[in-house]
């Protein structure tokens, strides 16, 4: 386990921090998964993830289909599949994203938007002046098809309830065994008073 070491001048800092009993701030992230086991075969689909007062900021939803992965030696799970998605939309309680249609067609190579919205994704979340993609835009399509939506609003959604549902086009008919996946992000705030060890969400 490593072990932080101060000099004397930060510890006469920190030692003010904790005589003077004042509750510290700590912004941090907290992820939330949740599963849609098996998808009933048609075309469109809409499914309500979450409803819930606990997600105070919703920042990010990445959404991912697999097709017979869970559980099955044969196919990999770390992979997903397009599932021929053509269109999709998360509804975060009034707020609608992404506020434009990707129309994606997998089979004619038709992902633009969709692998913009990965490359921005990872420029949004840690802060970087470009996106530098992990993925090519073809190893994308093959690999790890997934959408990413950024919220942008959060100060009108930060209510009593939020409501998240997300909302798919298929270009066929949903195949059988198709599960999704949606991965919330979003933001926490806590304050922790070393003094008496109290911790508080705001």
């Amino acid at each position: 386990m490593p072990i932080v070491k101060f000099n004397d001048m930060e510890k006469l800092k920190l030692l003010k921090v904790l005589d003077s009993r004042k509750p510290l701030t700590c912004a941090f992230r907290t992820w939330d998964l949740c599963e849609y086991p098996v998808l009933p075969e048609n075309t469109t689909h809409s499914w309500t993830v979450k409803s819930s007062s606990l997600l105070e900021k919703p920042r990010f939803a990445i959404i991912g289909f697999q097709t017979d992965r869970k559980n099955n030696l044969q196919n990999p799970s770390g992979r997903f599949d397009n599932c021929s998605l053509k269109n999709l939309k998360v509804h975060l309680n009034s707020e609608v994203y992404p506020y434009e249609d990707f129309r994606a067609d997998f089979s004619n190579s038709l992902t633009a938007i969709l692998y913009k919205m990965y490359t921005e994704f990872r420029k949004s979340y840690y802060d970087l002046p470009y996106g530098d993609p992990l993925l090519s835009r073809k190893q994308f399509n093959t690999y790890a098809p997934l959408i990413a939506v950024e919220f942008r609003q959060n100060d009108n959604v930060k209510s009593s309830t939020v409501d998240l549902r997300i909302e798919f086009d298929k270009q066929t008919n949903i195949l059988p065994k198709i599960s999704t996946y949606c991965l919330i992000l979003h933001d926490q705030i806590i304050t922790y008073n070393p003094f008496n060890g109290d911790v508080r969400k705001m």
